[in-house]
């Protein structure tokens, strides 16, 4: 009976949010700091300090990061393999534009 009750019920569509356009600062900034610790521990790891710069491109609708590059000295060492890895693990809300492009720069004592 319950069945037939659920079959019966119209579907109930949600309102969505509009999609803002592209990611903000602070989602940006916020997005980061969740691993920054994972990308220090990567470039530490094989004995490096310094400033890591990551050129990333996240795709709006899905929120991916689809490209992540470190630049600078590291880049096309393993320590920056490792933070390339770590970065495109990163998700980031929707939003309307195809891609939004951004560097962070990490700092590592």
């Amino acid at each position: 009976m319950l069945r037939k009750i659920a079959q019966n019920k119209e579907k109930v569509k949600r309102p969505t949010k509009a999609l803002p356009e592209r990611l903000s600062q602070r989602q940006i900034r916020r997005g980061v700091r969740r691993i920054v610790g994972t990308a220090t521990r990567c470039v530490t790891r094989y004995g490096k300090r310094g400033m890591v710069t990551v050129k990333i491109a996240v795709q709006g609708a899905t929120g991916q990061v689809t490209r992540a590059r470190v630049v600078g000295p590291l880049a096309g060492t393993p320590a920056a393999a490792c933070v390339e890895r770590t970065f495109r693990s990163l998700r980031f809300r929707r939003f309307k534009a195809t891609h939004h492009y951004f560097t962070a720069p990490v700092f590592v004592r």
